[in-house]
């Protein structure tokens, strides 16, 4: 305990933290083969605490990069804090200038790991259940597992692992629900392939397409200088008639 100052007359905060701390992890040794069952308060804020925790050690330089930005405006004030989001800002926007398939490497970490936490780590198991892919075997659920994504400018590309007695197929029969609740224009599923290109049994490659590459109008060809790539003098022997010299190049 450290020495803490209260208001007279006024309730501990830090006590009442103490004993909901205490409380919680009473609870958690009495109910720890069914965490996952519970309904109650506790149970809910003891699962949101153990998921806080699963992600700072799942994501340490995340993590690091925000306990540094408040310890930052802590320590030296929110001035200093915007001025090294600028710098950090100016930095990439001069690798951007200067080395492009670095900022390209830099843009589809940070697009891949936005889509993660804002589309397939809140949507994924839902969406397995609603659309018939997960299974209760024992009182046990079975959910395909999300193995890895790689995301690009027009669409992101999800490794799934099948569950026991799963064919890819279930997937291809879902493949529209699966791009509604994904955010995607299109889904197409076809077999995992490993660096060799031979099929990898058991696993099945999501081709999720958020954009076409193909919307950007084309300019057309100038055809003042088709002329001179055409050669529209008739071959010798050939007798065409006046007026369609151009003719014998198109038959």
């Amino acid at each position: 305990m450290h020495n803490r100052t209260v208001r007279a007359g006024g309730t501990d905060p830090y006590l009442a933290g103490d004993v909901l701390l205490s409380r919680l992890a009473v609870t958690a040794w009495g109910q720890r083969g069914r965490l996952r069952g519970g309904d109650d308060f506790e149970s809910a804020l003891l699962r949101g605490a153990g998921r806080v925790v699963l992600f700072v050690i799942r994501h340490p330089l995340i993590t690091g990069t925000l306990a540094g930005a408040v310890w930052v405006a802590v320590r030296f004030g929110p001035l200093a804090l915007a001025v090294a989001v600028v710098w950090l800002v100016g930095l990439v926007v001069l690798v951007r200038m200067l080395w492009r398939p670095g900022f390209d490497w830099l843009a589809a970490r940070v697009r891949r790991r936005w889509r993660i936490w804002t589309i397939y780590d809140p949507l994924w198991r839902p969406t397995m259940i609603f659309t018939g892919l997960a299974r209760h075997l024992d009182g046990v659920e079975h959910v395909p597992y999300r193995r890895k994504v790689r995301c690009t400018r027009w669409a992101d590309y999800v490794v799934v692992t099948l569950i026991e007695g799963q064919r890819p197929f279930a997937f291809a029969q879902v493949a529209e629900h699966l791009a509604h609740s994904f955010r995607a224009r299109s889904c197409h599923v076809q077999p995992a392939r490993d660096r060799q290109g031979h099929p990898v049994p058991g696993h099945v490659l999501l081709i999720l397409r958020r954009r076409d590459p193909l919307v950007n109008v084309v300019a057309p060809i100038d055809p003042a200088g088709l002329d001179e790539l055409i050669d529209t003098t008739p071959p010798a022997g050939d007798t065409q008639p006046a007026g369609d010299a151009t003719a014998g190049v198109w038959a």
